[in-house]
């Protein structure tokens, strides 16, 4: 028995894919698939019109003709949508004025041309529709406005179609053109004879997998697939990536543990840093607090040579406000303190006596 493989079906490259479609063949009655095969039926009627020589070209009339030779409810509907007549006019004018700007010879111009290739070692009829072809370019109309490997895909199969049934020779010129926007967006490629071999032998290994006990081909577009709850794959797919994604949430929350943990040891170590500091300042304030109150000051002061007890007389004589300023300067510096820095009351005081350096006056210890 001779089996019949749409272009579609193969751009899948998945033999999973090709062999459940031969046992659930779709439709194609989705809304999306509807609306595409409206307007894709509407551009060719109107280019059928230019190469008919009628230059009074009425869009409303192309798709009403499109609509009436498809018998899918949905399309009539649309037909009856303000918003989805007004989407396909919009692109079906696009692309009229498109190929009137091609400036294509009349002669040799394919308008949904339907392609059937028999293999014969497979047992395989392969059949695709041109939606233009002219000279050695072929042509495809999207009504969407993402480009995928699988419309490049198509395109280098309908080029090898054209080549196995002597319809154009390689180099063959593949153009994809996306009427989503306001603008066209075109894709062009360039098909050669060494890719028409690397093409065949894909489409002739795809149609041999897919006979006995086929392998599933995963690939992103698998949570798009019309039989993914047929295949035994996209289970197993399905909750691997479950997984996956609980294992990265668990990473990325190790991750912020590991900052926060690393962001605690800092802290820890300043912390321990100022206590230190901190301690250093209260030992420091406990010795000021000594030689400045006569009734707990230690017998002597040290300096450069000795400072003997005479001198707390002199530290009473300071205003509070005098020893606050001394107590800050003495802290403010390790080792020494300069005479400029000392009230001038003690100054004088300390000058008066011999045995007292007039450069440098060592810090209370």
């Amino acid at each position: 028995m001779v089996k019949r493989l749409s272009v579609t079906t193969l751009t899948k490259k998945c033999p999973m894919y090709i062999y459940l479609s031969s046992i659930y063949p779709l439709d194609n009655t989705s809304l999306s698939a509807s609306f595409g095969t409206w307007v894709h039926g509407a551009i060719a009627e109107g280019i059928r019109s230019i190469l008919s020589g009628y230059s009074n070209i009425s869009i409303e009339r192309l798709l009403y003709l499109s609509a009436n030779n498809e018998n899918n409810s949905l399309i009539k509907s649309m037909m009856t949508d303000k918003a989805f007549r007004l989407e396909a006019e919009r692109m079906v004018s696009s692309a009229l004025n498109y190929y009137i700007n091609l400036g294509i010879n009349s002669n040799n111009v394919m308008v949904e041309e339907k392609l059937e290739l028999l293999l014969t070692d497979h047992s395989t009829i392969i059949v695709g529709v041109l939606d233009l072809g002219y000279g050695n370019t072929i042509l495809d109309w999207k009504t969407g406005t993402f480009t995928a490997e699988e419309h490049r895909l198509q395109l280098q199969i309908y080029a090898y179609l054209t080549y196995k049934l002597n319809i154009m020779r390689p180099p063959i010129e593949v153009v994809d053109v996306y009427l989503g926007e306001e603008k066209p967006k075109v894709v062009k490629g360039v098909v050669s004879e060494k890719d028409i071999g690397t093409i065949e032998d894909m489409v002739k290994q795809l149609i041999e997998k897919s006979k006995l006990r086929p392998i599933p081909n995963p690939s992103s577009s698998c949570s798009l697939c019309e039989y993914k709850f047929r295949c035994p794959l996209y289970f197993r797919l399905n909750k691997e990536s479950t997984i996956v994604g609980k294992i990265l949430t668990l990473s990325g929350q190790l991750e912020h543990a590991y900052q926060y943990r690393k962001l605690g040891n800092e802290i820890k170590s300043l912390a321990n840093k100022l206590d230190v500091m901190a301690q250093k300042l209260i030992d420091k304030h406990i010795s000021l607090k000594k030689i400045i109150n006569p009734s707990e000051a230690p017998p002597e002061i040290i300096e450069e040579k000795v400072w003997t007890k005479d001198i707390l007389p002199y530290l009473n004589e300071l205003t509070e406000e005098e020893k606050h300023e001394l107590l800050i300067r003495l802290l403010k510096n390790n080792t020494t303190i300069s005479t400029k820095d000392i009230p001038p009351k003690l100054k004088s005081k300390l000058f008066s006596r011999k045995e007292i350096d007039n450069k440098k006056i060592r810090k209370f210890m």
